[in-house]
């Protein structure tokens, strides 16, 4: 029987051979001893037994006294009937998971390597293989997702090979410990979900749909509970009612929806427009004055044609004009010295204090009946202001109010009540695309500036004129391509309508009226002669 054989001596004198294993209760894998079995601490009994038989060891010795078979693969071998056997078999064992232990009868526990490319067990890996004598992980262990609320992941532990190496969530990461979804928490830095005395407040349930009041249950979160009052605003131009965002003034569909218009040819004019000249309808009549810049004064009759009227003063081009009383004014956009003033009654022109502004090229102008509201303009590099002024012609004088949103100039406009609209336009001081599509109103009123939906076509030196509610928006250029395009602007419902028809010819700069109903369209940059009358069914 081997109770206590240091198998690391047999390995070293017989290094050619296999090399010895460990035993179920060796150590290390350098210390070679023979495993012997629990509570088994008795000396080695001298062998005086035959090789081939096993017979001998047990002379002279009672049955059940202990002996030794000369086999170094049994353990607790003892006399019975004068033979040596009985023993329990040695269990052997490599901690090397590319080396398989067995017990040699002569050596002990011994190990044989094993090929490359076999199978092996390596911590952390679900398939591995034994590549040089080591065992090399192929496929990692996928670790499953945590479920505690601060723990962003779970990786695998090498020393245990189970996935129980957290990795936390950053400090302040919110999360949910407790079965309050109304109350706000956070990971903390010892990866604890704590409380941080928030509570939820359905800000942005509220903001999705601001017309409807919002509470937080501590069991299912954000919910609806109620309409808030009727006329509270809920964006631009915009308040509440029944729970719903509805224009100004009106509810769900309200509002009366304007056809595409039908255009024909009206009458040519007895000179060729200039670029960019100011519409202002005055009784039966539309007139169309300076442009490029000149003094023409054009002046066009749906019923009778064209006819010439009193020449300006002072040339005006890419301005703005607006009727007020008995008077005309006009802001020019090449040179401002001055507002041009044109007295009905006396038919003279006269001039009146000048804008204070020095990017004027291309500005958006409107009244309320009393003043002459401007807005906007470039300079001569075509870079735009914001810039909005207020002239009073009782006083003769400007006054700053509030800046438009956008800087633009070269913009379309047009007035519906006591508000200003403007479209589009450009400013060359924008990076990438100076082209704009952007569409504000300026309540005259309430000297307030209002976002509204983009325009669907980007474009500068269109014209535009106001039909009922609505405004129709044409040509103009988008680019290096001049347009032909017309879009109807809904100022009830903040929408836009693109018309499947389109003027005759593409032309910018040109100018837009509207007299009792119908559309007039007057070429402009293009040197066109006519006009394009649009009829609405």
């Amino acid at each position: 029987m081997a109770i206590a054989l240091l198998w690391g001596l047999i390995s070293a004198s017989c290094s050619s051979g296999p090399a010895p294993a460990t035993g179920t209760d060796t150590a290390t894998a350098d210390t070679l001893v023979l495993d012997v079995g629990d509570g088994d601490t008795s000396p080695d009994v001298t062998p005086t037994v035959d090789t081939q038989t096993g017979q001998g060891a047990c002379d002279g010795l009672a049955d059940g006294a202990a002996c030794d078979d000369n086999d170094a693969c049994t353990n607790n071998t003892t006399c019975q009937g004068g033979a040596c056997g009985g023993g329990a078999p040695v269990s052997c064992k490599s901690n090397d998971p590319c080396q398989i232990a067995s017990c040699d009868a002569a050596l002990g526990c011994v190990t044989t390597a094993l090929s490359d490319g076999a199978a092996c067990a390596a911590p952390c890996f679900t398939t591995a293989t034994c590549q040089a004598g080591a065992c090399t992980g192929v496929t990692p262990l996928a670790c499953p997702a945590p479920t505690e609320p601060c723990v962003a992941s779970l990786g695998c532990d090498a020393a245990t090979g189970q996935c129980t190496k957290a990795v936390l969530a950053p400090v302040g990461t919110a999360c949910e410990g407790d079965d309050d979804v109304c109350t706000a928490e956070a990971c903390a830095a010892n990866g604890q979900c704590s409380a941080t005395g928030a509570v939820e407040t359905c800000e942005a349930q509220q903001q999705t749909t601001p017309c409807r009041t919002w509470q937080c249950s501590a069991a299912s979160g954000c919910a609806e509970s109620g309409d808030v009052d009727d006329g509270t605003p809920c964006g631009s131009l915009r308040v509440c009612h029944a729970g719903d965002c509805v224009p100004e003034g009106c509810q769900v569909g309200c509002g009366t929806p304007l056809a595409c218009p039908t255009l024909t040819a009206g009458a040519a004019a007895p000179e060729s427009l200039h670029y960019g000249p100011v519409a202002i309808v005055g009784g039966a009549s539309i007139h169309l004055l300076g442009g490029s810049p000149s003094k023409q004064h054009l002046v066009y009759s749906p019923g009778s044609g064209w006819m010439t009227g009193t020449a300006l003063s002072q040339g005006v081009s890419e301005g703005a004009g607006v009727l007020i009383g008995t008077h005309w004014y006009l802001v020019d956009g090449d040179i401002e010295e001055g507002v041009r003033i044109f007295d009905l009654e006396a038919g003279q022109w006269s001039l009146g204090a000048a804008r204070p502004s020095v990017a004027s090229r291309g500005p958006a102008g409107g009244t309320d009946g009393g003043y002459f509201f401007v807005a906007g303009g470039g300079d001569d590099s075509l870079n735009a202001t914001t810039a909005t002024h207020r002239y009073d012609p009782g006083a003769d004088s400007w006054t700053t109010v509030a800046p438009m949103p956008t800087a633009r100039g070269f913009a379309a406009h047009a007035v519906v009540g006591d508000r200003m609209y403007v479209f589009g336009g450009r400013d060359d001081a924008l990076s990438g695309s100076s082209i704009l599509r952007a569409t504000e109103a300026y309540d005259m009123a309430t000297n307030t500036w209002y976002p509204l939906t983009d325009m669907p076509t980007k474009r500068n030196s269109a014209f535009a004129a106001a039909v009922g509610d609505h405004i129709v928006v044409a040509g103009g250029f988008s680019g290096s391509t001049t347009l032909a395009v017309i879009e109807i602007y809904d100022t009830v419902n903040d929408t836009w309508e693109t018309c499947t028809t389109s003027m005759s010819s593409a032309f910018s700069s040109g100018a837009a009226a509207s007299l009792n109903g119908g559309l007039y369209l007057f070429g402009g940059g293009s040197g066109q002669l006519g006009v394009e009358v649009g009829q609405f069914p």
